[in-house]
């Protein structure tokens, strides 16, 4: 009984140990940072580039007089996802020549605005479509999508209600998290 249980400690403990996740101290707080593999195989790519997000003629536009919104959207995707892949120990970001590309589509910028008995709210949801492509063979590796949603409180009065891309830009770097998932 001893031994078996000396044997259950020792795997216990070589599996604690050639775990992915890793703890590090710092000061008196614990950090635990997780390391896994991209959802993506970049086929051994070591340099990525990020092309424009864009907006156009297709996307879906619900209660915008124009794409000035949405197009900021694109603009902050692709400007988190620089700033996030310029930081990375897996990929050397480049803005020509890379290995592969990132390049994305926002297909949604839904805005509503709904009165109730409560007051007045107003919600926006952001989609995006983005794709992965191997820039030596022109080749796409993925293609997926995501989308980001918020909702303002209820508000008293028409004034009061936050405009759309404020409430939605709080949101938009978990797109760029998404994105971030599969190629590193």
């Amino acid at each position: 009984m001893k031994r078996l249980t000396i044997i259950l400690l020792l795997i216990s403990a070589l599996c604690l140990l050639s775990s992915c996740a890793t703890i590090s101290l710092k000061s008196s707080s614990k950090t635990v940072s997780g390391v896994h593999p991209a959802n993506v195989d970049l086929n051994g790519a070591k340099s990525i580039t990020v092309m424009p997000f864009t907006v156009d003629s297709k996307t879906e536009l619900k209660n915008q007089t124009d794409t000035t919104d949405a197009q900021h959207a694109a603009a902050y995707i692709r400007e988190c996802l620089v700033s996030e892949l310029e930081k990375s120990k897996y990929l050397k970001y480049k803005t020509s020549g890379a290995d592969v590309a990132v390049s994305g589509r926002i297909v949604k910028y839904i805005v509503e605005t709904e009165k109730s008995n409560v007051g007045i709210v107003r919600s926006v949801v952001t989609a995006v479509d983005y794709e992965i492509r191997d820039t030596r063979s022109n080749s796409v590796i993925s293609r997926n999508s995501t989308s980001v949603s918020a909702e303002s409180k209820a508000a008293v009065s028409a004034k009061r209600v936050p405009k759309a891309y404020g409430l939605i830009e709080p949101k938009l770097p978990r797109i760029s998290t998404v994105i971030l998932q599969d190629v590193q």
